[in-house]
């Protein structure tokens, strides 16, 4: 009122007096609204969850964009967000990556192999029951790697870790190899 007469207020103007009057009752209310929500989150928890498992099952190609277009915007805010995230949780992180590859040996092995070498676990265990489980080079039993030729990745066999080594010092030069064979020879 101006002057004791109405006046007319625009859709902005009583738009902003609302947001004010909001504002104020949630700052002077804050504990009382915090309480409210809290109790009313614990009576509805269950359907809350249900409703939200019911949602994003449905809609998982669409959340699944949404997630993707929202990181692609923010990289730098999340790649920062993670960061700190990791620094935070760095050894809780170490503990689950130390116990997930404990509790997933073989497929992390059976990964290993056939990005490394091509091959699967078994055609592993082909290759050992071939070689009777002997190194194909010194004939001892012990746990045998795969060799491979480094030029063509072709895979030759299963060493023992010492003969693996030797090859590997030698750069997988047999000229390298019988110079050394003969050095030992001449000096006995």
């Amino acid at each position: 009122m101006v002057n004791g007469q109405k006046v007319k207020l625009s859709d902005a103007e009583r738009r902003e007096r609302r947001r004010e009057y909001h504002r104020k009752y949630r700052e002077a209310n804050r504990e009382k609204i915090r309480a409210y929500q809290h109790k009313w989150y614990e009576d509805n928890r269950d359907e809350l969850l249900d409703r939200q498992r019911e949602y994003y099952g449905s809609n998982n190609e669409r959340q699944r964009e949404r997630r993707r277009k929202y990181r692609e915007f923010n990289l730098d805010k999340e790649r920062e967000r993670h960061r700190k995230y990791r620094e935070a949780n760095a050894e809780r992180i170490r503990e689950y990556s130390r116990n997930h590859y404990e509790s997933n040996y073989e497929k992390y092995r059976e990964r290993k192999l056939f990005r490394k070498y091509g091959l699967t676990s078994q055609e592993v265990r082909d290759l050992d029951k071939l070689q009777a489980g002997l190194c194909a080079i010194c004939g001892k039993r012990e746990t045998l790697l795969v060799d491979h030729d480094h030029v063509t990745g072709r895979v030759r066999g299963l060493l023992c870790n010492p003969c693996n080594k030797m090859l590997g010092f030698a750069k997988d030069m047999p000229s390298t190899l019988r110079s050394g064979a003969d050095y030992i020879d001449s000096h006995k």
